[in-house]
């Protein structure tokens, strides 16, 4: 086995802080391989304002929630009309701070960058380990995948994880969570015909 790390040198940073973001991925079936991507992923956020001099600090380089919540000086970050609560943003947010930042057309960056390179890193991910998978009728696997995303807004995978986290401890997570749990019974129950996720 043969373990590849990069650190991400010039991450796309939001009110001073390093985020990645979390998509939810539902593997269905491998003959024939059907996969479904949430449409709606979120962001979680560093607890602590990132420092590139200062690599020791787990709060300002980690965003994993169990991580930040031991954080004690947790404070909500406001910058013009955005703020940062809970350390998470919906979708919604992200995309409306990325057409600010870098697009007049709304939801251009969102769309038409971000998008299509997280659901490529998606397909990528699962194509090359098809060969390992083992078909089992009726049976089903959700994906936590986090990504990065940097200043020229490439985006780059870190992690696919089995078995993601589906607390509702945040604002956030506490609307989508259920959403999501609901749709994967409607697409298991459907058997996958004609589902769209979002």
């Amino acid at each position: 086995m043969w373990v590849v790390q990069k650190y991400i040198e010039r991450p796309l940073i939001i009110i001073g802080k390093k985020f990645d973001i979390r998509v939810w991925v539902l593997l269905t079936s491998v003959e024939p391989l059907t996969v479904w991507m949430w449409t709606k992923p979120y962001l979680r956020f560093t607890a602590q304002d990132y420092n590139s001099k200062e690599l020791h600090n787990k709060f300002a380089h980690l965003t994993n929630a169990s991580v930040s919540k031991s954080d004690k000086s947790q404070q909500v970050k406001k910058k013009g009309k955005y703020s940062i609560k809970q350390n998470m943003w919906d979708s919604e947010s992200f995309q409306d701070y990325l057409a600010n930042e870098y697009c007049d057309e709304a939801e251009c960056a969102f769309s038409e960058i971000v998008m299509p390179q997280l659901k490529q890193g998606v397909i990528d991910s699962i194509l090359s380990g098809n060969e390992v998978f083992h078909h089992r009728d009726r049976s089903h696997e959700l994906f936590g995948y986090d990504f990065m995303v940097d200043k020229d807004l490439n985006v780059w995978l870190i992690e696919c994880n089995s078995s993601p986290s589906m607390s509702t401890a945040t604002a956030v997570t506490e609307k989508l969570v259920p959403q999501m749990m609901e749709t994967i019974v409607e697409i298991v129950l459907d058997n996958n015909n004609g589902h769209e996720c979002s």
